[in-house]
């Protein structure tokens, strides 16, 4: 008889544990219907960021690296006594944004830097040389619409390319890479503001702000995979 009473024992701990294993396997395959179902979205830009946000926590050593460098590197540049009062910052698609007006960096028409106003932007480049010199620096010139009143330039495209260079030879002059320093010049073609009003009267605020200098700190990896080369024909490519 007690054998019997220890055998139904033994079978019903055994019964016990396939349970709890049933339940626990259940419970996990649930989580998982869960958890695609809050990441259902057929808009690409939604399910990307929800993507993102995820990958984060199965990746954190690589955005400790990355994502949170650049992150401190915001942080210090905001807080920066010669720039937080001299220059427009902003953190988008995991790159720094840092906007200095024309009319700071140069007078009307030119494109030597101003004197005065050189410390600040070397205070900028030595805070990204000590974070990390690797950064890859993309140099946008920007212009208002307004005529050009100097002769030796032929249009705002040449003025603003000049300008996004002499910011570039800065960086090259701190020992930053040329291969990682990009100068563009915009032109009048992206303002930020309209120049005019609807009775085509000059607004001045907008001016000083179309007006300007967009210097954008990014991983190398990140322009390498988001440039793509488009052909032109004849075996002619640019990126774009």
């Amino acid at each position: 008889m007690r054998k019997n009473k220890v055998r139904r024992k033994r079978m019903e701990s055994d019964e016990g544990t396939w349970l709890v294993s049933y339940a626990d396997m259940m419970t996990l395959i649930c989580c998982f219907f869960i958890l695609m179902m809050a990441l259902a979205n057929y808009e690409p830009v939604g399910f990307t960021k929800k993507v993102q946000e995820l990958s984060k926590h199965f990746n954190v050593d690589k955005y400790k690296s990355s994502d949170v460098k650049l992150t401190t590197l915001t942080d210090e540049v905001a807080s920066h006594p010669k720039l937080q009062k001299m220059t427009k910052i902003s953190k988008k698609d995991e790159r720094l944004i840092v906007s200095f007006s024309g009319t700071i960096l140069f007078k009307n028409d030119l494109y030597e830097l101003n004197d005065e106003m050189l410390s600040q932007l070397d205070a900028l480049i030595d805070l990204i040389k000590t974070r990390d010199d690797s950064y890859k620096i993309l140099i946008e010139g920007h212009t208002s619409n307004l005529p050009i009143s100097k002769k030796s330039l032929i249009s705002k495209w040449h003025l603003s390319s000049l300008r996004a260079s002499a910011v570039a030879q800065r960086f090259a002059f701190f020992g930053f890479n040329n291969k990682n320093i990009v100068p563009i010049g915009r032109g009048s073609t992206e303002p930020i503001l309209a120049n005019q009003d609807k009775f085509g009267e000059n607004i001045k605020e907008n001016i000083v702000l179309n007006d300007r200098v967009e210097i954008k700190i990014l991983e190398s990896k990140e322009v390498e995979t988001t440039e793509k080369k488009r052909k032109l024909g004849l075996g002619v490519y640019f990126k774009d």
